[in-house]
């Protein structure tokens, strides 16, 4: 900018000198409230109230609410809005974009047309790319000049600035007399001149006269035919005010009512958002949670607001049972009945798990791993898995499940491989015929030990989850499970 130019140690940020034109942005919301394509008949009181809100609003919220607003209600007024809401744009005209000083923001003072043609005036008379001294002397020229006109027009001289002269009146040539005698040699020697010229002045007359009645006649048609568009003109205006008065009154009550609407939603709103409150801490506080680390959040890629909590497990080679358990049974002690039922689904369909696992020995192996007794375990490889045993835990309790492994790679560095697993069975539905969609259950692996992450109950939409693991999709088609979580799922998950 050229402020920047003039002035480059200046530590005054230039927008904050920039005012824009308030009646520039209040006369392009008249032509776009009068089009009707844009803003339909009748909404024109609600369209100017948000527009209002927009100027006005002291919050950043409040501003993009009203932008929103107008968005959704009015979608071809979306060029028009963009134009305006620019950042260049919008912080020279709206105060909550705060770009200008508060005492220009407040100050009453604004830039009129005139000065305007001043300044273009002024700009036609200075030359450019001259040097200061000369441009100095030129400006101070003008400004003496005007200062002339003013104390001219201030003791009542007459104002001619921007006037077109008038045009030259025009010369009408007069007769004059060269003192001879008139010619009157054809009235002496034409005795029918002077009866002639009497006819033609009379004929003459008639003419002039017949035209005048025909100019009155029509002059008086002329004037029934306009108090006729007079009169249909005011019909016309009395019908449009009434017209207009009667939609100020329906948008007056619709604006009424659908502000009682807005107001009672968010009041419900409100409400939902305590009740959720409320329901999110007794059950951190029941399930004896822990804040999770800011570390652990960004390598799971999770937002600490969809986050409720973190539960450490004992750590005794049941430990992913355990933080399975906390959200399963509410309480890590009952791990053994989260082993035991998948130990039951695991024989259960036997048939299908053998395919999935793709040999009887694999089969034996992981049912062995769910038979160990109570206890501690000390050998690793009866310890819950990141393969066999997320899939045999989603399927038995009919629950996704999140695994979030984080190891040392072989260049001292860690690294987290992430997956989601699904159940092989249709979702349970509410008596709506729609999907519970319940909360996944996420078990984080550091080293050797399982740990849970909670999230909240409203967060498992808004979530962006890990990969899928590899074969859902020809499992579901091989054995003609019905693809409800897959569905669900594939939206959310991304790959890490």
């Amino acid at each position: 900018m050229a402020f920047q130019e003039a002035f480059p140690t200046s530590i005054i940020q230039p927008e904050s000198l920039l005012k824009g034109c308030y009646h520039h942005w209040k006369q392009s919301v008249q032509r776009i409230v009068s089009n009707h394509a844009i803003v339909p008949a009748g909404h024109d009181v609600d369209f100017i109230d948000l527009t209002d809100i927009m100027y006005n609003a002291v919050s950043l919220n409040t501003y993009d609410r009203a932008v929103q607003q107008i968005r959704d209600d009015y979608p071809n007024a979306k060029k028009w809005l963009d134009w305006w809401v620019r950042d260049e744009i919008a912080g020279m005209i709206f105060k909550s974009k705060g770009w200008l000083k508060d005492e220009l923001q407040a100050h009453s003072t604004r830039t009129t047309n005139g000065i305007g043609s001043f300044h273009r005036d002024l700009y036609r008379v200075v030359e450019t790319k001259k040097p200061v001294i000369q441009t100095m002397y030129q400006m101070f020229v003008y400004l003496n000049s005007f200062e002339l006109d003013f104390e001219h027009v201030d003791k009542g001289g007459h104002a001619d600035y921007k006037r077109k002269k008038t045009s030259k009146p025009r010369e009408i040539k007069k007769f004059v007399n060269d003192g001879r005698a008139p010619d009157t040699s054809k009235t002496l020697l034409d005795l029918g001149f002077e009866k002639k010229k009497k006819e033609e002045k009379k004929k003459k007359e008639d003419e002039e006269k017949r035209k005048k009645e025909e100019k009155k006649k029509k002059k008086e048609e002329k004037k029934d035919e306009k108090n006729e568009e007079k009169k249909s003109a005011s019909d016309r205006r009395s019908e449009r005010a009434a017209r207009h008065a009667e939609r100020i009154k329906e948008n007056k009550k619709r604006s009424n009512t659908d502000g009682s609407k807005r107001e009672s939603k968010r009041r419900k709103t409100d409400s939902r958002d305590a009740d959720r409150s409320i329901h999110n801490e007794r059950k951190f506080k029941s399930l004896r949670l822990s804040c999770v680390s800011a570390d652990v959040l960004e390598q799971c890629h999770l937002d600490a607001d969809d986050v409720l909590g973190w539960f450490n497990p004992k750590g005794d080679g049941n430990c992913g049972w355990r933080a399975a358990s906390v959200v399963l049974n509410n309480d890590e002690c009952h791990y053994d009945i989260v082993k035991l039922t998948m130990k039951h689904t695991l024989e259960k369909e036997k048939v299908f798990f053998t395919t999935l696992f793709g040999n009887d020995e694999q089969y034996d192996y992981v049912l062995a791993k769910l038979s160990q007794s109570e206890g501690a375990i000390l050998q690793g490889r009866y310890w819950f898995d990141v393969l066999d045993c997320p899939r045999i835990l989603a399927h038995a309790y009919n629950c996704p499940v999140i695994v979030y492994s984080y190891y040392l790679n072989g260049f001292d560095a860690y690294n987290i491989h992430a997956a989601t697993f699904l159940p092989f069975r249709e979702p349970e539905k509410d008596a709506n015929g729609c999907i519970v969609d319940i909360a996944p259950i996420i078990l984080y692996l550091k080293g050797n030990h399982f740990q849970l992450i909670v999230i909240k109950d409203d967060a498992v939409d808004r979530v962006k989850w890990p990969k899928l693991f590899p074969g859902y999709e020809s499992i579901y088609s091989h054995h003609n499970i019905p693809r409800s979580w897959l569905n669900l799922y594939e939206p959310r998950c991304q790959n890490f």
